[in-house]
């Protein structure tokens, strides 16, 4: 698989983590769990480190 193609598909992942990781964190935050700002921190940080590792494999050379 290319590295394009590997980033492609942490592109295509990307909706369906952001609606997984929201869900689960408003869970957290309905049962006083976690703080509303804390689990919108936590998203943020997940979609930083998701688009990160799309520009580290779409960067990375082939061997």
């Amino acid at each position: 698989m290319s590295s394009w193609q590997k980033a492609l598909a942490i592109a295509l992942g990307l909706p369906s983590t952001i609606l997984g990781v929201f869900f689960g964190f408003q869970a957290l935050v309905e049962h006083k769990v976690i703080s509303q700002g804390m689990a919108q921190g936590f998203l943020i940080a997940v979609v930083v480190m998701m688009l990160i590792k799309m520009i580290q494999v779409s960067w990375k050379k082939k061997k």
